[in-house]
């Protein structure tokens, strides 16, 4: 999912790394599978494309994404300002 949405979204707001999510500890949760809906005869009205695209506008409807992008464009600056202040400081 990570991968699917950095580059659907690039830029757009903060999406962690495929490699950042295998680092989380803590308990996993189990693997899903939609094999015994297929197997009763269930068909998708909708791909996973249009499902993750529908979920993300919703999220960008009530603002939780705006505020996401917010949180990280105050922490980008904020870095850059470090990497300012060391840089000047070794001159």
């Amino acid at each position: 999912m990570c991968e699917f949405l950095s580059s659907k979204y690039p830029d757009q707001f903060p999406v962690p790394t495929v490699e950042s999510v295998k680092e989380i500890k803590g308990h996993k949760s189990p693997t899903q599978s939609s094999k015994k809906l297929l197997d009763a005869g269930f068909r998708f009205k909708y791909g996973i494309d249009e499902m993750l695209d529908e979920a993300i506008q919703c999220c960008k409807d009530k603002g939780y994404l705006s505020a996401l992008a917010k949180q990280e464009s105050w922490r980008n600056q904020k870095e850059k300002k470090n990497e300012v202040s060391a840089t000047s400081a070794r001159l």
